[in-house]
């Protein structure tokens, strides 16, 4: 059923009818194209939209206007042979859809139609908006204005969009069949930049020819802040765009800065090119290039930086970098650095050569790649001064640790998991290099022998009986890092294997509230090499002082093993004490006490007929000394020297609070930690004949306000302390007595009460004091988020690089980082105590001064020397597609400053003004 017509466009209604009608009788004037020609319906009351089908298609509309289904017998074939090459040569492929708000009008003898108001068209990959558009059918031509409303303005200015080229001008002509077009006054974006022209002809879809026009990265429309002006250029969709004799103006002042020709790249993706270097001058190396070299978009999943240095004085330096990433699969980079460094004049006294390297690995895994397997690499190694001369980011300059690890792990479904890695770290102050390679640990999940398929009531005792494997292959050296290159490199490694079977016996019930435990365990450790020490008696010199014989050791290379095990049982309960508060902000205090008392035994294998402990004289007196085989580098450590039977005392405690919160509205209470946990432990070995005490560790740690972190730990003991000199004291007295090896002094099996009526001995304490805490404005809750629409590549490079860009929506920031350590060890000498305390201090923060000015700093305060830290202070201005950036390093070895303004796009990244002092200057 047909809707009903607006009574304004009857007449306009029977006009066409009777249109349809007449060229029902004479086919050979209207039927053109062999097609259907539009249906016009006009309604006021709502945006006219429909759809042109070409080649026999229906016509289709939009469910709120009016449609015409025309019969097949409207359609008359044209035997003429000129009218049907005619219509062949103007046939269009595809529908158009159109629509306008205003009105739509059609003249038919001229083939013509004329669209107002906001009008769009759309055809294939072509949209074109603007206030009028006409539509000539014969020659298959739209043309589209601007309009002006009543007070001058102009409004709907035409906008030409084919794929991802879109084009505004206040007039355009396109044609349908030959995809040209002809654009005056156009301003258009082109990948990262925008061209303006005066005259624009579109050749075909993927080339247009611009006349007397420029080009810049500024999207202000009218004036630009700065542009390129040409006078012909030709944009290539997709690839470049060209441009004859171009100059720079700034606030259309033209400066006296030109090209002979303009090459802008305008492909999407990856594509290779050059890298333009930055040049400057430091005082120790000269005048420089630097980061110039190429750039190899090799593949959708690999790329290639090639990039070096070269200064005026010898330096120079070559830096690859490799970046891959495949989706869902993996992602990297793979950076190597090599670089001679010059400092100062050769033949001079303050001259220096260094040869420097380093290497940077970044590799990880997607977790829907392999579930069962995961590899992962992080690789940052190098010399020693490759962080002083060469470095890549701050952090780089201040660190002097460098760590590595390379790992891989899978699980075989829920029975076992294995893992491999290879590990280095080193530290450039020490000059100390540790390297394992590589480090293989494998597991078995937990077993429940006696435990029974299906399970019928409590578990009985037995059925918890528990037992696992692991196992561990490490190969390590620990050395210097002028030797690590060395030929002898491999008889230095060290290497091992440990196993260990735990068999836990279960959790039995005692009394409803007492848990009582029990475990065995057995070891067995792999070595394949021991040491064997023998006295000479022969007097040498070593360092300007007789000696009176000596021990000397040897290194014996062969695989060798060792057993033990051992049996632990312990008894716990937990014990609550509450008190509550009718009035107050306090509801109530609760604590909860966890004491335990355990027994643990460990056989003697010190014993000399199981060879893992000898003696040896130590002295020309004879005294005695007693070594273990396995000392030579232990990595899984060593055999217990002697039996033990040791009672453990423990008593945990925490305390917390319940106070009442109008903001929880279910409870209305709020739960605070006081104490996370204090402890008193201690033990009693009945195996040993002196010294049966164990040292009475306390500790404590507690969390206040969710910011300031406290944690206190401190030894005392019930024997008192020889005093120099140690007469008859050796080292044999900390490896019987490991829970004194931290202890300053020799211990006498003496009471501290029957030497000097005090209970306990202090030995050491330690305090521990860290605050981090960010201050930032509350975000107004009425203000709805911003989507980001960064790619995760753009949002990987601000996290990896963070003070390269700006926050402006946060006003303020500042954030406070304090630790606090302090520490006291008692002096025997003089009795007294010895405090240490080591402070750190760092604040950070940036604040908007107005909308486009941006200040921040960082700085830090070392208590110890009395002196700032590190610190850096930036200022940034934001000159809408420019930006002014000045930083400054006051003081340190990093002594710099750096100003610079650039262009925002990194499509004209070189077009910048750089002023700088480097800090290789105070090297």
């Amino acid at each position: 059923m047909v809707p009903k017509l607006q009574t304004k466009h009857w007449l306009i209604t029977l006009f066409f009818l009777l249109s349809v009608l007449f060229t029902a009788q004479a086919g050979r004037y209207f039927a053109v194209c062999n097609t259907f020609l539009p249906v016009y319906v006009f309604n006021t009351d709502a945006p006219t939209h429909r759809s042109v089908a070409v080649t026999g298609a229906i016509i289709a509309a939009q469910p709120d206007t009016i449609t015409i289904n025309v019969p097949d017998s409207v359609l008359v074939s044209a035997p003429d042979t000129v009218l049907q090459e005619k219509t062949n040569k103007f046939m269009l492929s595809a529908k158009i859809d159109y629509a306008s708000a205003d009105s739509l009008s059609m003249d038919m003898k001229k083939k013509m139609a004329w669209m107002y108001g906001n009008a769009s068209i759309e055809y294939e990959d072509i949209k074109l908006k603007a206030a009028i558009i006409s539509i000539d059918f014969d020659n298959n031509t739209i043309h589209a204005y601007a309009s002006q409303d009543s007070t001058g303005k102009t409004f709907g200015t035409p906008e030409f969009t084919q794929g991802t080229v879109s084009f505004k001008s206040k007039e355009i002509a396109y044609n349908f069949t030959t995809r040209k077009g002809l654009i005056q006054n156009v301003i258009t974006k082109e990948g990262d930049g925008y061209l303006h022209g005066s005259v624009i002809k579109k050749v075909n879809d993927s080339v247009t020819n611009v006349g007397r026009g420029e080009y810049t990265t500024c999207d202000l429309e009218d004036h630009p802040h700065f542009s390129l002006k040409y006078s012909k250029a030709k944009v290539i969709t997709g690839s470049m765009i060209v441009t004859g004799p171009a100059y720079l103006t700034i606030e259309g002042v033209p400066l006296p800065l030109a090209l002979p020709f303009g090459l802008f790249p305008n492909k999407k993706g990856r594509s290779s090119g050059l890298i333009i270097p930055t040049y400057g001058e430091t005082a120790s190396q000269g005048f420089y290039l630097r980061d110039g070299g190429y750039y190899f978009g090799l593949n959708d999943y690999f790329d290639l930086k090639l990039t070096g240095d070269i200064y005026s004085r010898g330096s120079w330096a070559v830096k690859p970098s490799l970046q891959y990433k495949k989706r869902y699969k993996f992602s990297g980079n793979f950076n190597i650095q090599y670089a001679v460094n010059h400092l100062g004049y050769e033949g001079t006294p303050d001259y220096s050569l260094s040869k420097d390297f380093a290497v940077k690995w970044q590799h990880s895994q997607d977790p829907k790649a392999r579930p069962n397997s995961v590899f992962s690499a992080s690789v940052n190694a190098g010399s020693r001064n490759s962080s002083k001369y060469n470095p890549t980011t701050v952090n780089d300059y201040l660190s002097n640790t460098f760590s590595s690890s390379i790992s891989y792990s899978r699980t075989f479904g829920t029975f076992a998991n294995l893992t491999a890695a290879a590990r280095h770290s080193q530290n450039t102050t020490t000059k100390t290099v540790n390297l394992t390679l590589p480090d293989i640990s494998f597991s078995i999940t937990r077993l429940y022998p006696f435990k029974k398929k299906k399970q019928t009531g409590s578990q009985a005792w037995y059925e918890k009986v528990n037992v696992t494997y692991s196992t561990n292959l490490r190969n390590e050296l620990n050395t210097f890092d002028s030797l690590v290159f060395k030929s002898d490199v491999a008889e230095r490694f060290v290497n091992g294997m440990i196993h260990n079977i735990p068999v836990n016996l279960g959790s039995i019930s005692l009394l409803k509230f007492i848990s009582w435990s029990n475990s065995m365990n057995y070891t067995e450790r792999w070595y394949t090499k021991t040491i064997n020490k023998t006295w000479v008696g022969d007097t040498i010199i070593k360092n300007g002082v007789v000696q009176y014989g000596y021990i000397h050791t040897d290194t014996i290379t062969g695989f060798k093993t060792e057993r033990d095990y051992s049996f632990n049982s312990s008894l716990s309960t937990k014990i609550y004490g509450m008190k509550q508060f009718r009035k107050g902000p306090v509801k109530a205090i609760r604590h909860i006490l966890t004491p335990s008392v355990g027994f643990s035994y460990v056989p003697d294998f010190g014993r000399e007929e199981l060879g893992y402990w000898k003696t040896v004289q130590s002295d020309s007196k004879g005294k005695m000394q007693e070594y273990s085989i396995f000392n030579v580098a232990p990595l899984f450590g060593l055999p217990p020297g002697q039996k033990s039977g040791r009672i453990n005392f423990g008593l945990n405690n925490n305390l917390e609070m319940k106070i009442r919160s109008q903001k929880d509205t279910i409870t209305g209470t709020k739960k605070v930690m006081l104490i996370d946990n204090f402890s008193i432990t201690t033990s009693y070995d009945l195996a040993k004949d002196s010294l049966r005490w164990a040292p009475i560790n306390l500790s404590a740690r507690t969390t206040l306000f969710k910011k300031i972190q406290i944690s206190y730990n401190s030894s005392y003991s019930p024997y008192g302390l020889y005093t120099p000199p140690f007469y008859g004291f050796t080292l044999l007295d900390y490896y019987r007595n490991p829970y004194y090896s931290s202890i300053p002094g020799p211990l006498i099996d003496q009471t501290q009460y029957s030497m000097n009526k005090k209970l306990l001995q202090f030995i050491n304490a330690g305090w521990n004091l860290s605050v981090g805490y960010d201050l930032t404005p509350k975000k107004d809750k009425s203000k709805k988020a911003k989507t980001s629409s960064a790619t995760e590549e753009e949002l990987e490079d601000v996290r990896n690089n963070p003070e390269l860009y700006i926050d402006w929506d946060n006003p303020w920031s500042l954030r406070f980082d304090y630790n606090f350590r302090y520490t006291s060890v008692p002096v025997l000498s003089t009795g007294e105590l010895k405090r240490d305390i080591i402070q750190t201090l760092r604040v950070a923060g940036d604040v908007n001064i107005t909308e486009k000015w941006k200040f921040s700093a960082q700085t830090g305060y070392d208590f110890e020397n009395k002196d700032f830290a590190y610190t850096q202070i930036t200022m940034y201005r934001n000159l809408h597609c420019w930006e002014m950036r000045f930083n400054w390093i006051p003081y340190g070895t990093q002594k710099s400053w750096n100003f610079e303004i650039r262009a925002k796009s990194s499509l004209l990244q070189d077009l910048k003004l750089t002023k700088k002092k480097d800090f290789r200057d105070n090297l």
